[in-house]
């Protein structure tokens, strides 16, 4: 039985092939796409939720979300100092430019294969 990572390679491979030799249009594209997005890729995530439960797994869990909280205190700390320090050392005024902090998602442009 392949694995699941070698299952999803086997499938983009075969995407591939078919796509080069003209054989999916766009249409079957887009079907194809809504049947990999709607059905494979969740089955495959339930697939791989099905492993045998151990302490090994509970304690590797435990430090992972212990680690990502200590990693989000100290980003959020960091965060916060710094947009104090913009705002208070750096305006646009005194010729400097101002920082942000802000985070903006990207651009559709940024998505688009090109």
């Amino acid at each position: 039985m392949l694995s699941l990572q070698a299952q999803m390679m086997l499938l983009l491979a075969i995407g591939i092939f078919l796509t080069k030799k003209h054989i999916i249009t766009e249409q079957g594209r887009a079907c194809l796409t809504d049947l990999l997005l709607f059905l494979i890729l969740p089955a495959n995530t339930i697939q791989s939720f099905r492993i045998e439960f151990n302490a090994e797994i509970f304690r590797s869990t435990r430090d992972i979300l212990i680690l990502s909280i200590v990693l989000q205190v100290f980003y959020c700390r960091c965060s916060t100092a710094s947009s104090a320090r913009c705002a208070t050392t750096a305006t646009p005024s005194r010729g400097r430019p101002s920082c942000s902090t802000a985070r903006s998602a990207p651009t559709r442009a940024f998505w688009e294969v090109r």
